[in-house]
């Protein structure tokens, strides 16, 4: 669903699945594990540009659960 809605999302090898998608001043990202959703949103100027740090932030948290 998040492919179709997002045409500029990446899955991400996190947890059961993951995406990050957004645009240069608001990324998103959004992983599974089991019945947990991680959501995480970063609005900043060149937010596009801190995609790397949304994704390691999600990696560890997952790994937490």
């Amino acid at each position: 669903i998040i492919k179709s809605m997002h045409k500029n999302a990446i899955d991400l090898n996190i947890g059961d699945g993951g995406w990050l998608y957004g645009n240069p001043d608001d990324m998103q990202l959004k992983a599974s594990k089991g019945y947990t959703v991680i959501e995480l949103e970063l609005m900043s100027p060149n937010a596009g540009e801190k995609g790397d740090a949304l994704v390691e932030l999600a990696k560890v948290l997952i790994n937490k659960i």
